[in-house]
């Protein structure tokens, strides 16, 4: 059995909470330095949770929009202090790193949650 911690700050992260426990282990809540959840042995090797709208979605906005900044210094920390920061995406319509490969990021429209995948051609929700 292992001991996870998941960051304070992180709100969307009950899927993995839940995982983690089914499997027998223990989670904490804490702030963590960089990332989002992480080993309490091994705080430095950190993973960080994009699933918002689809992780990869929401990698590509955190690394080109106005808040590019802000993922940038969470790097800068891992580095700086010997870390290793893994970007973890949960995309629903993929399953194979072809898949991923393949991927074009898509038109999107603003929403109350965020943002939906819209069909380029249609402009209708997918």
């Amino acid at each position: 059995m292992a001991v996870f911690i998941v960051d304070t700050r992180n709100q969307k992260d009950s899927f993995v909470v839940k995982s983690l426990l089914d499997r027998g282990h223990r989670v904490l809540r804490s702030k963590l330095p960089f990332g989002d959840v992480a080993l309490s042995s091994n705080i430095l090797n950190a993973i960080d949770l994009k699933s918002s709208g689809g992780g990869l979605l929401e990698l590509a906005k955190n690394r080109f929009s106005s808040d590019r900044d802000r993922l940038r210094r969470e790097i800068d920390l891992a580095i700086e202090y010997g870390g290793k920061l893994t970007f973890l995406c949960f995309e629903p319509r993929m399953h194979t790193l072809a898949d991923i490969a393949k991927w074009n990021v898509p038109r999107f429209k603003s929403d109350k949650w965020g943002c939906r995948y819209v069909d380029k051609k249609t402009g209708k929700q997918v």
